[in-house]
């Protein structure tokens, strides 16, 4: 009975020691949890919107600014704005008990485009052609401006008819809106 005793003893003391060396994640009292934005990084199309967040910002004033307005703007609430294609940043800067801390999130522009530049097809042949940087939800009216030589489905596919030169055009609407 005494050496099982021991033995408990034993195997308690280990699991002390094992819970003891084991290390935390927790903050010393006090310390600040620094703010950070909802993204580093956005992607999105002309005309789309999306909300960008401060985390960790209670009772502080931030304010939002884009460094290309022209590519990009952003309201006084994060909410971002695509204009034209580029590249840009939006700036935030956070202000809380005299500290102040300023973030950035790389914003890409994109603008939807046709798969393909030129094509030739001979009448009677066909191809479909497809939309790069899509919206989810945007939809996408193709027109031809030559009918007698090219024709187009509402769903991209192009049929040649006969000689001739044709444009065929692809016009994306009803963008949709992003929040995160």
């Amino acid at each position: 009975m005494k050496k099982l005793l021991q033995k408990a003893v034993v195997i308690m003391l280990v699991i002390a020691m094992s819970v003891t060396m084991i290390p935390t994640t927790a903050r010393p009292a006090g310390a600040a949890v620094k703010p950070m934005l909802s993204k580093k990084s956005v992607s999105i199309l002309i005309g789309e919107t999306i909300e960008l967040k401060v985390k960790n910002a209670t009772d502080a004033k931030i304010t939002f600014r884009s460094a290309k307005p022209a590519v990009a703007v952003v309201s006084p609430k994060g909410k971002i704005t695509a204009k034209t294609a580029g590249s840009t940043k939006i700036v935030v800067t956070v202000r809380k008990n005299g500290q102040k801390t300023k973030l950035t999130c790389k914003t890409t522009v994109k603008k939807p485009a046709v798969s393909v530049k030129k094509i030739k097809i001979a009448a009677g042949k066909s191809r479909t052609l497809k939309i790069k940087n899509q919206p989810k939800k945007g939809t996408v009216v193709w027109s031809s401006n030559n009918k007698k030589a090219a024709t187009v489905s509402k769903k991209g596919k192009v049929k040649g008819v006969a000689d001739g030169t044709a444009k065929i055009t692809a016009k994306v609407t009803a963008y949709k809106r992003h929040t995160g």
